[in-house]
């Protein structure tokens, strides 16, 4: 009929409702330190994350990125930072895939801390003598870290930490000081070290010589050093 009762229909949509999936990360913030190693956790909810694992990638430029443990909702990724700059990391899955989202980027900003050029200071030391001074050229923005290392024992240094040290040599040689520049502020990233060979000083007993001893006469006699900068 064409009553207004008689004009009625009925559909049905079926709708699928996915599960979100999300990305975390262990590192204090996305400014990292060349050589660092960040943890990256993809984890649901509700849904067993094991089913986004072959569906995703993680392009970290020439970073190294392995796979790690699943625990049913969380999947660890760790991804050890070896290019300075930024750097995208990027997980995609592709279909079929039971989570609703498809793409989660991070940026992150790798730094790597240049080293000292040169460190300055003597080459050539006395053991136990008082403390040899050491330094470098300052950098805005950097602390120097200090260390030093003997053939035998570990000598005395202090402070580790400024824009010189003070060491006594108090093992035997050959020696190294070594010097590290490292920021100020987080993350604290810290270069390679510069390192400067110091040789032990070995005075030899001097050199005497002189006319032959006679009775009651007067000779004369040479007393030689056997190191350039001894003194008589």
């Amino acid at each position: 009929g064409h009553n207004p009762n008689d004009c009625m229909g009925f559909a049905d949509l079926n709708v699928e409702v996915k599960d979100e999936w999300f990305l975390a990360y262990n590192s204090p913030s996305t400014t990292v330190c060349l050589g660092d190693i960040t943890i990256f956790t993809a984890y649901s909810n509700n849904t067993p994350i094991n089913q986004l694992t072959t569906f995703w990638s993680v392009d970290a430029g020439s970073n190294i990125v392995g796979s790690g443990g699943n625990t049913g909702y969380s999947i660890d990724y760790p991804v050890t930072w070896t290019t300075p700059g930024q750097v995208v990391v990027s997980v995609t899955k592709t279909n079929p895939n039971p989570f609703c989202n498809e793409t989660i980027d991070y940026y992150f900003n790798v730094i790597e801390v240049p080293e000292p050029t040169t460190i300055y200071g003597p080459t050539e030391v006395c053991i136990q003598s008082p403390e040899y001074i050491y330094e470098v050229d300052p950098s805005s923005g950097l602390d120097v870290v200090w260390s030093a290392t003997a053939n035998t024992g570990t000598p005395n240094l202090n402070p580790n930490l400024g824009a010189y040290t003070q060491v006594t040599w108090n093992q035997s040689g050959p020696f190294n000081v070594n010097a590290s520049y490292q920021m100020s502020s987080a993350p604290h990233c810290i270069s390679n070290p510069t390192s400067l060979v110091v040789e032990e000083m070995i005075v030899e007993p001097a050199l005497i010589s002189g006319d032959p001893a006679c009775s009651n006469s007067i000779g004369n006699y040479n007393l030689s050093p056997t190191h350039a900068d001894a003194t008589i």
